[in-house]
């Protein structure tokens, strides 16, 4: 009695992960019939995106179920994660954007020569208190932003003769995507002060200073 006991047991251990195909399919039928109670479920509707609940996959049904109590210590998990650029530092001096102008600290649009501090005022345009090789600083690091993330454009914009400058003749703003908020944050800021990434050709990438094209 003993040894059938053990035997028995043993058997359990060393086939239980073997099942029937016929209850595999059935439980994976049940599975996916399952994932459409989720998206009819009002408790899940989202009023302020009018969505419901989406379900990706069907393997993670029962297991929702049982969850109680849900945890995080991730920053985005369970926010919005927005990444909004603020302020720099090239060369030891700190920058900020004040309408659309990388502006050095101390200085604003209300200030007598505000407006020669913005980078875009500054190209070319060299003044006492920013020398041209402080403006050669500058681009380059506005360029090192542009060129080394992983960011991408929306396909629709770059079609067209003109590149993704001019739809119907009309200017409009690149539409960037990314895995990483921050790095989006940074092509965004770039591009609002002059340097735009304007995509990605083959094995170039191409970028936009003040007008003037530029591949890298």
């Amino acid at each position: 009695i003993l040894r059938f006991i053990s035997d028995f047991l043993a058997f359990l251990v060393l086939y239980n992960f073997i099942i029937p195909i016929s209850l595999y399919v059935t439980v994976e039928m049940q599975k996916f019939l399952g994932s459409f109670f989720i998206g009819w479920d009002l408790d899940l509707y989202h009023e302020e995106t009018n969505q419901r609940a989406q379900v990706n996959t069907s393997d993670l049904n029962e297991e929702l179920g049982q969850v109680e109590y849900v945890f995080t210590d991730k920053t985005g998990t369970l926010t919005e994660n927005e990444m909004q650029f603020r302020e720099c530092s090239i060369n030891g001096i700190k920058y900020q954007e004040v309408n659309g102008k990388l502006t050095p600290e101390g200085f604003s649009e209300d200030s007598p020569d505000g407006n020669r501090h913005g980078l875009v005022r500054l190209f070319g345009f060299p003044t006492f208190s920013h020398p041209r090789w402080k403006v050669k600083e500058e681009e380059l690091f506005l360029k090192a932003v542009c060129l080394c993330h992983t960011v991408q454009i929306n396909a629709d914009q770059t079609d067209g003769a003109d590149g993704p400058w001019h739809a119907n003749g009309i200017t409009s703003p690149l539409e960037y995507y990314a895995s990483s908020p921050d790095e989006k944050a940074l092509v965004e800021a770039a591009s609002r002060v002059g340097v735009v990434f304007t995509g990605i050709s083959g094995d170039s990438m191409e970028v936009k200073s003040l007008g003037k094209p530029e591949r890298y």
